[in-house]
C-alpha cells in the first residue's frame, strides 16, 4: 500500500484568515456559480459518514461532505468550505454575515455571468446574492495582488464588545486602507467610525471587516453564518484559548474545547491542535495550529478529484429513508 507522501515540516510565524465555511444544499450548483462566475476551482472534496464532532457542518448528526474552493493551494491562500449535509433541505438566513468580497479580471463580466445563472445582481455596488443567500461583492482584482479574495464583512449590535474580543485573539486593528475596496464605509452603507478592521498585518491577507449596526432590531445568526477559520501557531492558540477561557473578552466564550487531533501517521506531522470559539454575537470562530495545519493542507490539495453526484444522490435517498424510517419509530412509540 503506496504512504502518503511527506509533508514539509513548516513554521508559521504568523496568523492568517484561512478559510471561511459556508454551507449548501445543492453542492452542483454550488461549484457551477464559484466556477463560473468567479473563476474558483474545487482543491479537494471529502465524502464523511458521520456528523463533523466539533460541529463543522453545523450541529447535525448526519452524513456530511466538505469541498474547498478557491485559487491557489489551501497553503498558499484564502478559500471556501463548502459544506452539504445529506438530508438537510434549507438554511435560514441570518443577518450577521454581510458579504464577501473578491477581486475579479472583468466585474461586469463576472455580474454578467452570474444574471445569466439566474442570480439576483445589483450592478450599482457590484454585488451578487448566488447560492444559498450568500452575498459576494465583486470587484476590480487590485495590480499586484496575487490572492482574489479581498476580505469578508460581518455586522455586529457592540462594536465595544467585538474590539475587545478581536484585539483578545491577537488581531491588529488596520486601517480602511488595508482592504482593496475603494470608499468601503459606502459600499457597506455605514460610517467610517461604525467599522473596524482586523487581520494580522500581512500583505495577501483577508482581513475581517467588522460593521456596527446598532439601529437594526436585531443581528440574528444562523447555522448558515458558517464558520471563519484562523491559523495561527500553538503558542498564539493556546494563549488565546486561555485567555478567553478566564475572561471572556466582549463576553465572547468557548464552543469546543482546545482538543489534539491525530493526522495521517505518514505525514510525520504533530497532532492538529483545534479550539472553536463564539464571539459575542454568535459567531464561531475556528482556531488551528499553523505548524501542523499549514503543511496538512498543503499535501491534501487535490484538484483532480471528480465528484459522484449520481453516488451522491444515491446516498441523499439512503439518509431521507433513514430519516423516515426512525420518524416513524418514534411516532409508533409515542401511541
Amino acid at each position: 500500500e503506496a504512504s502518503a507522501p511527506a509533508a514539509p515540516k513548516v513554521q508559521t510565524d504568523f496568523g492568517r484568515f484561512a478559510h471561511w465555511v459556508i454551507r449548501s444544499t445543492n453542492l452542483e450548483k454550488t461549484i457551477e456559480f464559484f466556477n463560473k462566475v468567479m473563476g474558483m476551482k474545487v482543491l479537494r472534496h471529502e465524502e464523511l459518514d458521520a456528523g463533523c464532532a466539533i460541529t463543522c457542518n453545523g450541529a447535525y448528526a448526519k452524513p456530511w461532505s466538505k469541498t474547498m474552493m478557491g485559487y491557489r493551494k489551501e497553503d498558499e491562500g484564502y478559500c471556501l468550505e463548502i459544506t452539504f449535509t445529506y438530508g438537510v433541505e434549507d438554511y435560514p438566513l441570518g443577518s450577521g454575515l454581510d458579504s464577501i468580497a473578491l477581486g475579479v479580471e472583468d466585474p461586469q463580466a463576472a455580474l454578467d455571468a452570474a444574471s445569466a445563472l439566474g442570480y439576483a445582481v445589483d450592478a450599482a455596488r457590484g454585488v451578487v446574492t448566488g447560492p444559498e443567500g450568500y452575498r459576494f461583492r465583486l470587484l476590480p482584482q487590485p495590480v499586484g495582488r496575487k490572492e482574489p479574495f479581498l476580505f469578508s464583512a460581518v455586522r455586529v449590535k457592540n462594536m465595544a464588545k467585538a474590539e475587545a474580543w478581536y484585539e483578545a485573539l491577537g488581531l491588529q486593528l488596520l486601517g480602511p486602507g488595508a482592504v482593496a475596496c475603494p470608499d468601503l464605509a459606502e459600499a457597506l452603507g455605514v460610517e467610517a467610525t461604525a467599522m473596524r478592521v482586523y487581520g494580522f498585518g500581512g500583505n495577501e491577507e483577508v482581513p475581517l471587516v467588522v460593521v456596527e449596526d446598532p439601529k437594526s432590531p436585531f443581528v440574528k445568526l444562523q447555522s448558515w453564518e458558517g464558520r471563519n477559520l484562523l491559523s495561527v501557531p500553538s503558542k498564539t492558540l493556546n494563549s488565546v484559548y486561555k485567555k478567553v477561557v478566564d475572561e471572556r473578552p466582549g463576553g465572547g466564550r468557548v464552543l469546543h474545547k482546545l482538543r489534539s487531533e491525530p493526522l495521517d501517521k505518514n505525514l510525520d506531522l504533530d497532532d492538529l491542535e483545534i479550539a472553536v470559539l463564539v464571539a459575542p454575537e454568535g459567531f464561531e470562530v475556528g482556531l488551528v495550529s499553523s505548524e501542523t495545519f499549514e503543511p496538512a493542507i498543503g499535501v491534501a490539495y487535490n484538484p483532480e478529484v471528480k465528484i459522484d453526484y449520481a453516488w451522491r444522490e444515491a446516498r441523499m435517498q439512503e439518509v431521507l429513508a433513514e430519516s423516515e424510517a426512525a420518524a416513524a419509530e418514534l411516532r409508533q412509540k409515542g401511541r
